[in-house]
């Protein structure tokens, strides 16, 4: 369908606790909220530093994202 951004994994879910962290990617048009959720923005995806926050918000080495920040 058209309108559809290109995204990895179409939808990012998110839990709660990154609240904070998606205000600050929305702000950075990082990702766009759709009906079915939170898609990444074609610029989120040229940066790729937060291609590990798909995963549930966590890193390979499993640590939380709670003190990461996206804006720099």
């Amino acid at each position: 369908s058209k309108g559809v951004p290109f995204t990895p994994n179409r939808n990012l879910v998110t839990p709660v606790k990154h609240e904070k962290i998606i205000k600050q990617m929305l702000e950075k048009e990082l990702i766009e909220k759709f009906q079915d959720g939170y898609h990444l923005t074609r610029k989120a995806l040229k940066l790729g530093k937060i291609k590990h926050f798909l995963a549930g918000g966590r890193t390979s080495a499993g640590a939380t994202h709670d003190d990461e920040d996206f804006t720099g």
